[in-house]
């Protein structure tokens, strides 16, 4: 039986934010730092912000110096987007990306066409990411390592 707070109570909202069981395996998280790197290049200036947030992800999932690796130089847009064959790699890599895009502070429309085209070679479905910026970077993380 049920009090009538019990029942006046309403279940919490979804948020809609997936946040994966555990992070992606290393064949993702490699054209997802790739893909990452370019988005911060995408209007031709780097921001210190931009760099910094690719930097922090990739030495959490141990790629520090991922730039200088093989596999970074091998990639191209479409064959890193091949790469992530699975929704939660596809889903992962527009988190990191739109993180990226949240941390510069003169986003310009390059950036966000760039995105578009990446997440339609993904094709990926929208993905609702959280508005406050560290806990998007701690989903970021969840993904990544």
């Amino acid at each position: 039986m049920t009090t009538e707070s019990q029942q006046a109570e309403p279940s919490a909202p979804k948020s809609g934010i997936v946040v994966p069981a555990r992070k992606l395996h290393t064949k993702y998280i490699e054209p997802i730092l790739y893909l990452a790197d370019r988005m911060a290049r995408s209007d031709k200036e780097v921001a210190a912000s931009e760099r910094h947030t690719v930097d922090a992800l990739a030495a959490k999932a141990g790629q520090k110096g991922f730039r200088t690796k093989a596999w970074f130089r091998d990639l191209d847009d479409d064959t890193a987007c091949q790469r992530l064959d699975i929704d939660a790699a596809k889903r992962g890599c527009l988190v990191v990306l739109t993180l990226v895009l949240k941390v510069d502070l003169k986003k310009r429309p390059e950036e966000h066409d760039y995105f578009h085209k990446l997440r339609v070679k993904l094709g990926a479905d929208p993905i609702i990411v959280p508005v406050d910026l560290e806990e998007h970077r701690k989903l970021a993380h969840k993904y990544i390592g």
